[in-house]
Parts: C-alpha cells; sequence; structure tokens
C-alpha cells in the first residue's frame, strides 16, 4: 500500500484530484468542490515537473519489483505457503478497489496490507486503511471482500529498514575524501504534514525522528544532522523546518557540504527525482553548497529481505498467537479502532476543527455523550419545534452537537449560547457550520469545534472599512459606518443584559425574550 503516482504525464490531472480530494491528507473546505478545481489548475505545472524526470513516476515499477522480490524470500522464510504481491495505490492506479477486485478474481483468502510508508499516519496509512475499509463495505458481503486482513501499520524502526538507510548514506559518504565524511552534514527529509494533523497527536512525527535516531546510532553518531521537512502545499501551517529553509541555514553556517536522505520514502517518485535533486539541487548550487543525495531504497536487496522478514514475523507472529492482526499501538487510535470495527471513515468528522479555547490547545480534550441539535431553515413548517431554546435543554457532561443546513451562511452559535450551555454544565459544542463570538468562548474556556467563523466572501469597495478579529474579516460599506457603529452599541448592551441574566440562572430562552423581544 502507497500513494502512488502517474506512470504517465497523461495520468497526472486523475492523480492530483484523487490526492486533494482526500481530507486525511490535505484537509480544506469544501473539499468536494475544491479539489478538481486545485487538481485542473496545478496540472500543467506537475505535468512539466514530471516530464523532467522523465514522463513520469517509476513508483509502480519499483513497487513492483520489491513486492515480487519479498514473495520470493517469503516462500522459503514460511516453507509450505505460496505467495503473491499485490500494489494498492491510494491516489493512482491500480487504485484500492481495483486491487481488490484482481484479489477476489484470483481466489485470494488471507492477505496482508502492507503499508510502504514505514512510520504511520493517519493522512497516509490511515487514509490508505480507510479507503480499504469502505471498499469492503460497499461490497455488501457477510465478510467484507471475503478475504481475512490483517495489517502490518508501521516498521520505522525495523533493523534492516535502518541497514538499507545506513549503507546508502555511507555509499554516499565514500564519495568525500576520507577526512572530510565526518564534517559532511547529513539532511533527513520528510514528507511534511499539515499542523491540524500534526497537533491532533498523529505519530509521524515522532516516528520518522525515531527512524533518524535508529540510522544515526547505527552510523556511530559521526555526523552532525538534522530532520527537515518537505512537500508543504497551501499556505496552512505545515510542520517544519522545511527543507529549502535548512539549506539556507547551512549555508549561513558555512556547512558546504551536505547529503540529503530521503528518510521516509521507500523508492523514487517525484519528491525524490524532481524535488530533491531539481529544485534543491539548483537551490544548493546557488548557495554554494556541494549537494549530494542518498540513493532511494529502489531495488535494494538488505531492503527488499527486510520486507520479507517483516512479513514473515507478522504471519508466525499471528499463527502463534503472540501479536494481533494489528500493530498493539494502532489499537489505541479510535478513528483506527473504529476502521477495524466496519464503523465508515474511522468515525471522522471531516473539516471541524477547534475554534475555542484556541486554535492549537493541545490540553483540551472533548469526551462526553452527544446532544443533538439538528437546525433547520426559518422557512420549514413541517420540522417539530421545541417548546424550549435548545441550550436550555443541554444536559450536564453532554456536548452539544450541531448539524446547520448545508446552505447556511450565518453562524449558528455565539457567545450566549455558550455562556448557557456552560451554565447548564455542558462540556463543549460541536458544529457542522459557524460559529461567532470567538473572543467570548474563548474568555470563557469553553471547547468550541466547527467548520469555519466567516461567511462567504463579499464585495469590498475603496473607502470601504475592513474589520478583523479572531472571529476573520468584515467590510463595511463606508456609507454605513455610522448606522453601523449605532447598531452595534445597541447590540452589545443588549447582549450584555442577556449574558448576567443567563449567568445568574436565567434560561436562554427567557433571556432573549425579555431583552430582544424574540
Amino acid at each position: 500500500m502507497n500513494m502512488g503516482g502517474p506512470s504517465t504525464t497523461s495520468e497526472v490531472q486523475f492523480f492530483l484530484t484523487n490526492l486533494f480530494s482526500d481530507p486525511d491528507l490535505i484537509p480544506i473546505p469544501a473539499q468536494k468542490w475544491l479539489a478538481p478545481i486545485l487538481a485542473k489548475r496545478r496540472t500543467p505545472k506537475i505535468e512539466q515537473q514530471y516530464d523532467e524526470i522523465g514522463g513520469g513516476s517509476p513508483i509502480l515499477r519499483w513497487t513492483r519489483e520489491q513486492g515480487e522480490g519479498m514473495a520470493k524470500i517469503l516462500e522459503e522464510l514460511v516453507p509450505g505457503e505460496r505467495f503473491k504481491s499485490y500494489v494498492m495505490f491510494r491516489y493512482a492506479r491500480p487504485l484500492t478497489g481495483e486491487t481488490i477486485e484482481e484479489m477476489k478474481r484470483d481466489g485470494v483468502k488471507r492477505a496482508i496490507a502492507f503499508t510502504q510508508y514505514p512510520q504511520y499516519s493517519c493522512s497516509t496509512t490511515g487514509s490508505s486503511l480507510m479507503e480499504l475499509w469502505r471498499h469492503r463495505d460497499q461490497m455488501k458481503l457477510p465478510n467484507g471482500d471475503g478475504i481475512e486482513w490483517s495489517v502490518i501499520d508501521r516498521w520505522g524502526t525495523n533493523p534492516g529498514l535502518v541497514e538499507a538507510f545506513a549503507q546508502n548514506i555511507e555509499a554516499t559518504l565514500a564519495e568525500y575524501p576520507a577526512e572530510q565524511r565526518s564534517k559532511v552534514v547529513l539532511l533527513f527529509s520528510a514528507h511534511s504534514l499539515p499542523m491540524t494533523v500534526v497537533e491532533r497527536g498523529d505519530p509521524y512525527v515522532s516516528e520518522v525522528a525515531a527512524t533518524v535516531s535508529a540510522v544515526m546510532h547505527r552510523l556511530g553518531n559521526k555526523n552532525p544532522y538534522r530532520l527537515v521537512w518537505q512537500s508543504k502545499v497551501g499556505p496552512r501551517a505545515w510542520m517544519g523546518p522545511q527543507t529549502s529553509e535548512a539549506l539556507k541555514g547551512l549555508a549561513k553556517l558555512g556547512e558546504k557540504k551536505v547529503v540529503l536522505v530521503p528518510i521516509a520514502f521507500t523508492s523514487d517518485h517525484i519528491e525524490t527525482l524532481y524535488e530533491l535533486d531539481l529544485e534543491y539541487g539548483q537551490e544548493a548550487k546557488e548557495l554554494g553548497i556541494d549537494l549530494r543525495r542518498a540513493e532511494s531504497l529502489n531495488g535494494s536487496p538488505v531492503f527488499i529481505r527486510a520486507l520479507a522478514d517483516i512479513a514473515a514475523d507478522h504471519i508466525k507472529g499471528i499463527r502463534n498467537g503472540e501479536q494481533g492482526h494489528t500493530s498493539v499501538q494502532m489499537g489505541l487510535r479510535l478513528s483506527d479502532a473504529l476502521i477495524k470495527l466496519g464503523v465508515g471513515n474511522g468515525g471522522y468528522l471531516p473539516d471541524i476543527t477547534m475554534r475555542s479555547p484556541a486554535y492549537d490547545d493541545l490540553t483540551v480534550k472533548l469526551c462526553g455523550p452527544a446532544y443533538t441539535v439538528q437546525m433547520v431553515d426559518a422557512k420549514d413548517e413541517t420540522s417539530p419545534k421545541p417548546k424550549e431554546h435548545f441550550v436550555d435543554a443541554a444536559s450536564s457532561g453532554s456536548v452539544v452537537v450541531i448539524a446547520a443546513p448545508a446552505a447556511a451562511k450565518n453562524a449558528v452559535w455565539g457567545g450566549l449560547m455558550t455562556a448557557g450551555a456552560k451554565a447548564r454544565g455542558a462540556i463543549g459544542v460541536v458544529i457542522d457550520g459557524r460559529c461567532r463570538d470567538l473572543g467570548e468562548h474563548r474568555a470563557q474556556v469553553f471547547p468550541v469545534f466547527a467548520k469555519g467563523s466567516s461567511q462567504d466572501l463579499v464585495a469590498v469597495n475603496p473607502g470601504d472599512m475592513i474589520i478583523g478579529d479572531a472571529d476573520g474579516v468584515v467590510c463595511v460599506p463606508i456609507d454605513l459606518v455610522e448606522n453601523v457603529a449605532e447598531l452595534c452599541r445597541k447590540g452589545r448592551e443588549v447582549d450584555d443584559r442577556c449574558m448576567a441574566d443567563i449567568r445568574a440562572g436565567k434560561g436562554v430562552a427567557a433571556s432573549f425574550k425579555l431583552h430582544r423581544g424574540k
């Protein structure tokens, strides 16, 4: 199992569309609609990059070679069994569903989902496993696809993998004069992740660091080194430092000899052949750095033997009852556990992120029974209406979960609602929609998770007043400034009186009726 890549330039747009459509890898708003647009816009540029590395990605060829080599060795390590390797890519052909169909035609009854991302991330291995389980569910069979599956979900410190990396690094260091080798900086480069993923507790960063530590130990810790991150996409914050910035920093320090090591990839593809070799190679040249790259694992016999050893140990461990069908670590991750139990998407609610107490407060945890609220259009006369304000009905210890109409543009949760929910003992709110008054939620230290806090883009004319705060940015037409200021003053006074009543124990509905008249 791997990300995959377009084997020819004609497959680039298909690949990019699948890539941008995956919220586990690249979380973006309105993903279903934006993904095809982003893919189409980026296709010409990415096609040119693939042209510069030979017209396509070699990842399918290398993955097949590695898998076939592993299967041959497995038949020696596990006598009496026959093995066949299949390639299952997430974004390029052969796609997950295509591979499952091939396996069914071949009569496969037992299979191992062997991720070729050595270090686990929900964005890579997790996404691939979710896709696998979705296809199994779609088949509507008593046992999914009729295949007994087990999973090798992480192996970043496997001795064979570490040895393969180390040998390739040593081979590159050998290109330097003996007296210079220990001074060469090793720059371990891994694919970066959005900080929203990292801050959820994704183990990828720590597992990549563990691989680097193991490789450096095998090398005797003789060289200075850094772990850096590449392939950032879009304006959002990603894990850093970026590889490009690290090269600039080394140049300022006077470090002129650097070996790049792709530490999270198992074969060459565009991130190594174009990004590392061409882009960073040119940057290094301009910075006066002698940059060389350790060869990717590709057809390394040491690496292929490591794959076979990992698979053999996995098979024997399950047979002997020494291990389960996944790693122990995987069972600790909620979404992965739900995937194993057949829950679609691993229970993950896409595109909803923490807005309060802060965007990046890792100490905040939310766990409680859902109190669900379905909002409808004000003109809807058929749906049942509660007798009291929904906030007043929230129970102590519950999490308010609100589903706003898909077409709703306005926020459905504000600071007064937080005050009411908190007064009734609710522990947080999750909104499939928008919220407002972030400052008030944060002042009350109340967990708020939502899709956003702003509306659709409006026209901005010269001279209009632009107002920005934690909730976002508002444009006030210049001819309405005085009217808006007066309405805001009156509204603030009303809301202050409502807030005082709610905190004193009066219900939200009663406070609104008294002071807002509704």
